[in-house]
């Protein structure tokens, strides 16, 4: 009776500490307090299932500063990153920069191994092999800017294809179409000409992740992101466009936010 009664006050607790935070994401600290809500929840949710009497004191990893200095601690050569929080300093990895062709392999210069491409089946009159990227305004699976500079989108449901495939299947630029694979559907997708290989095409994650099989690598145990045949269909729906116009209009930037993480 006494465990269920602490649990009951431990989730109370939760819910005001959440309620607070939402209260507060329309203010200037929507964005710090949108990350400080997340290393909340991620560090309740251990605590309650591992508890904090262990290796790891989880209640102490809710703040941002103990998880760079645990990190600092365990990864070679990440020092620095203890510090950062307070000296918004950003520092260079020992080692990674090189001003000359020298390497630490036994010859002094770099190694490389080549490995046989795998035979892969012929595609259908309407399949594309497609791969998934993050883009420029995005930090591993977070997504801070709908626009993608690298490849000059303006927008995240896309899927580029190369000018002939697109004239292939009869589609259009800026069309709407199905993206379908075994694994999942993505409806109304936009379709963009880009410079791609001819039978691939691109499309950005964690959206896409719903195309992406559960068969993993053997040895690597990572799912195909890189390689997955999808069928292109018709759209179900319309999708309204935006010009990159409207778009500068209406940006707000997260670049500092980005830097923040």
């Amino acid at each position: 009776m006494v465990v269920v009664a602490s649990r009951r006050v431990a989730d109370q607790r939760f819910a005001r500490e959440a309620r607070r935070l939402i209260t507060e994401l329309a203010g200037p600290n929507a964005d710090r307090l949108r990350r400080a809500a997340v290393a909340l929840q991620l560090a309740e949710i251990a605590d309650r299932a591992l508890g904090s009497d262990g290796p790891l004191n989880w209640t102490r990893l809710k703040d941002h500063d103990e998880i760079r200095g645990l990190i600092a601690k365990l990864v070679p050569d990440l020092e620095q990153m203890d510090s950062v929080g307070r000296t918004k300093q950003e520092f260079h990895i020992p080692g990674r920069i090189l001003h000359q062709p020298s390497f630490k392999t036994p010859s002094g210069r770099a190694s490389f191994k080549p490995h046989p491409l795998p035979d892969l089946a012929a595609l259908g009159e309407r399949q594309l092999r497609l791969m998934t990227v993050r883009s420029e305004g995005q930090f591993n699976t977070v997504v801070y800017e709908e626009e993608d500079l690298y490849r000059g989108q303006e927008r995240r449901d896309v899927i580029l294809m190369n000018v002939a495939d697109i004239a292939r299947m009869g589609l259009k630029h800026n069309e709407a179409v199905n993206v379908t694979s075994e694994a999942g559907v993505m409806p109304n997708i936009i379709v963009r000409e880009y410079d791609i290989a001819a039978g691939c095409a691109l499309m950005y994650y964690p959206e896409a992740n719903v195309l992406i099989g559960r068969a993993v690598d053997p040895r690597s145990k990572t799912p195909s992101f890189k390689s997955v045949v999808v069928n292109i269909g018709s759209a179900t729906g319309t999708v309204a466009l935006i010009s990159k116009a409207e778009l500068a209009n209406g940006r707000k930037s997260s670049r500092d936010d980005m830097k923040a993480c």
